[in-house]
């Protein structure tokens, strides 16, 4: 659990990208650049198995061209 004030020390990714349908629990997703793609794929995947938790999506890049089908990953967060 989080409170207020916690610090997050985020590294970068390791194993699989996978979330449980069955926690009940907020999805936090995190992604810059090459990160974006395998978002992006989770996003579209959950929307197609129906996969509904709430989702926090941040994604960041130097340039605006970094970007990519934000419209569409916003619609489906």
């Amino acid at each position: 659990d989080t409170t207020v004030g916690d610090r997050w020390l985020l590294g970068g990714p390791l194993g699989g990208l996978h979330v449980d349908p069955d926690s009940g629990r907020d999805v936090l997703m995190i992604g810059s650049g090459t990160g974006i793609a395998p978002l992006r794929a989770q996003l579209i995947e959950m929307g197609q198995r129906g996969i509904n938790p709430r989702v926090h999506f941040f994604i960041g890049g130097v340039y605006p061209c970094d970007l990519y089908d934000v419209e569409n990953m916003w619609q489906l967060s």
